[in-house]
């Protein structure tokens, strides 16, 4: 109940109100003594009686029901701690899915009530006003037996009974199909722009009355989650207006009606017959263009052939990764041609099991964004369109590469850091890189120059710094310099500066590897 039994209070003189005390902790109401309280009640207690008449019994005990549970009866009439009159009414969304605690009394909460101040009004207006209150509780007393979660599953199975979101589900796939295709780049590789413009112009307008809602909504509907959706209540229209947050989904139910409507309401018939038109002129644009549907056919050959070597291009990919990983002179591997055209086959979403359809459904299943220039690329590797010049082709990729990454892993590592003008040598490269390793980031950037810089403080010697391969290693270079080598080793993405010390990149810890295993082998 909303009102517990002990916060509504009834005296004989005036049968068709009951009294709440306002504020916390306040629960009682002695007396109503002053004259002017007493003609104000007598006026209000007249003013209810007539509203109320207009009522059935059973209307008027269904707005008990839904104030006090039946314990009490009369329209509730705030007052305050002084026993006087609070001149607003409250609006009667403040009982409805609430309880008040029994202890803690009424608070005031000023949008709960009416701004209008009744206390001053002529009995006509009284009279007037409180019909218009009375109606707006019958309202709320008859939507109050159901709980705020049963009319948030109510109005939603009526969202979806809606004509736009019925004529969506009906049609789900040929209006995601159309939202897929409008920009397609397949379009813009068909012949007679003039159609293609017509064409997108129509989907524009076939697909704005789906657009005023989100798409999530159409399949979800509202989200029944009281922390999601709220209710409001329009009394005076009987109406409920359900907004979903997460959606921004605002829709309003009509309990007479007991229908939903929308923000904005569209000609059904007209939207259904726009999306069939739509349909059918994108069939006779595809019939028109024979030759963008051959190179389609010819593509998805390649596609096939493709995913027969997607393992031989994956190994391929992977040792330039490793070349690039060992490079200390490039970051990147120039790839072949018909190498980056395999590549591009393989991250291709097209269908590739199914005949190539004159349907809007079908075309968008092919993503080809940023891929369209395979259709162009193609035409150049017609002859090698088999699978004996894909295999050759990609075993010359394969024992290429692979040779160059036995080079770089048997060879001396050609440092391409500077030091005043001279190359490192590879074995001062390879000390710089260990030390970097041992200390990771556990000493400052200025104790890293320190040790190259040959210094031996006392706090040094007590760390064991000075024992290290690294100390002196640029000892007659000026910090100046010493600092460049450490720009020089982050710019080729061997180390990274830290807000203490530096550590090794994934790279730099490769190649410090690699050293490592060289010159184990060579001592």
């Amino acid at each position: 109940m909303a009102v517990p039994e002990n916060l509504s209070i009834q005296f004989e003189d005036y049968p068709q109100l009951t009294f709440i005390p306002l504020g916390r902790k306040n629960k009682t109401v002695r007396s109503l003594s002053t004259k002017k309280t007493k003609a104000l009640l007598t006026r209000l207690n007249e003013a209810v009686l007539l509203a109320l008449q207009t009522y059935s019994i059973d209307g008027q005990l269904l707005l008990n029901s839904f104030l006090y549970n039946n314990a009490a009866d009369g329209f509730p009439i705030p007052i305050d701690r002084m026993e006087t009159i609070y001149p607003h009414l409250w609006k009667p969304q403040s009982f409805l899915w609430k309880d008040y605690n029994k202890n803690r009394g009424v608070p005031i909460h000023e949008h709960e009530f009416y701004p209008e101040d009744f206390s001053n009004m002529s009995k006509e207006d009284l009279h007037s006003y409180v019909s218009k209150l009375v109606k707006e509780y019958m309202f709320c007393a008859r939507i109050h037996d159901s709980s705020r979660e049963e009319w948030l599953l109510h109005v939603n199975s009526r969202f979806f009974d809606h004509p736009l979101v019925s004529l969506y589900n009906r049609n789900k796939e040929a209006i995601q199909a159309m939202e897929k295709c409008e920009d397609s780049p397949l379009l813009f590789l068909m012949k007679d722009p003039e159609k293609v413009a017509h064409f997108r112009n129509r989907l524009e307008v076939g697909l704005r009355p789906f657009r005023s809602l989100p798409y999530e909504a159409f399949e979800c509907g509202i989200k029944t989650c009281v922390k999601e959706s709220t209710i409001q209540i329009v009394p005076d229209q009987e109406v409920l207006l359900v907004h979903c947050s997460s959606l921004d989904l605002s829709v309003t139910y009509h309990i007479i009606d007991d229908c939903v409507t929308l923000r904005e309401e569209f000609h059904i018939v007209l939207a259904n017959k726009r999306l069939a038109t739509t349909q059918h002129l994108f069939k006779e644009l595809l019939k028109e263009n024979q030759r963008l549907i051959r190179k389609m056919s010819r593509l998805q050959e390649w596609k096939v052939l493709a995913e027969k070597y997607r393992l031989a291009v994956t190994n391929i990919n992977q040792t330039i990764e490793q070349i690039e990983q060992f490079s200390l002179r490039s970051n990147h591997v120039d790839k072949p041609p018909f190498l980056i055209f395999m590549n591009d086959l393989l991250t291709l979403d097209i269908p590739i099991n199914e005949e190539i359809e004159l349907s809007l459904p079908y075309f968008s299943k092919w993503n080809v964004e940023s891929h369209t220039a395979l259709f162009q690329t193609m035409e150049a590797y017609v002859a090698l369109l088999n699978e004996s010049g894909i295999h050759q082709q990609l075993d010359g990729f394969s024992s290429m590469y692979k040779q160059e990454l036995n080079q770089i892993q048997k060879e001396p590592v050609e440092v391409p850091i500077m030091v005043q003008k001279k190359p490192l040598s590879s074995l001062s490269f390879y000390k710089l890189l260990e030390l970097i390793e041992l200390l990771q980031d556990s000493q400052t950037q200025e104790v890293y120059f320190q040790v190259v810089e040959g210094q031996s403080t006392n706090s040094m010697r007590q760390k064991g710094l000075t024992n290290l391969h690294a100390h002196g290693l640029l000892n007659n270079v000026k910090r100046k310099h010493i600092i460049t080598v450490f720009d020089q080793l982050q710019h080729l993405n061997l180390i990274t500066k830290n807000s203490r010390g530096f550590t090794l990149t994934p790279k730099g810890r490769r190649i410090y590897q690699l050293l490592t295993a060289k010159h184990a082998s060579a001592s």
